[in-house]
């Protein structure tokens, strides 16, 4: 387990690099999947293997490519982010955040954004990418304002 802030004695975030921490946090991000699957019906059923399989990709990507990591607050989980490279040729190197799950900290929510952003520098990064199921208002607000993205596309989809 690798503590990489600490921002407060309330919040620290902890990466993923080793077997036996995400043993400690699996409990929390599988929860985190199925408390996500029943508030937002647009993310369809991820199964709690599918969600393995990403945090041992980003886990193997770690630390240039990948990184899992857990936002503790009052020593208890209250967020956890997976974010691996999506660059494809021809772009700037960009990381995807593929899955977050907040337990409604903002101070954690904060606190994670911070250290993907962080992260994404030191790795050499030049965007960050991130997607939501809301599309409304205060989905667009909460990324835009809150969290310092900027909208650059809006996906549409049509079940076949």
């Amino acid at each position: 387990m690798q503590l990489l802030h600490q921002r407060t004695n309330d919040l620290r975030v902890i990466v993923i690099d080793s077997l036996e921490t995400l043993l400690e946090q699996w409990p929390f991000m599988q929860d985190g999947l199925e408390r996500m699957q029943s508030s937002f019906k647009a993310f369809g059923r991820v199964s709690p293997e599918a969600l393995l399989k990403l945090v041992l990709r980003a886990v193997g990507e770690y630390p240039k490519g990948g990184v899992v990591f857990v936002v503790h607050s009052m020593n208890t989980p209250a967020f956890y982010g997976i974010v691996c490279d999506c660059s494809t040729d021809f772009t700037p190197r960009t990381c995807c955040v593929y899955a977050m799950y907040s337990s409604g900290s903002p101070e954690a929510t904060k606190a994670a954004m911070d250290f993907i952003t962080d992260w994404a520098r030191k790795q050499e990064f030049r965007t960050v990418q991130t997607w939501s199921p809301r599309i409304n208002g205060s989905g667009f607000r909460f990324f835009e304002k809150s969290m310092g993205f900027k909208r650059c596309a809006v996906l549409f989809e049509k079940a076949i």
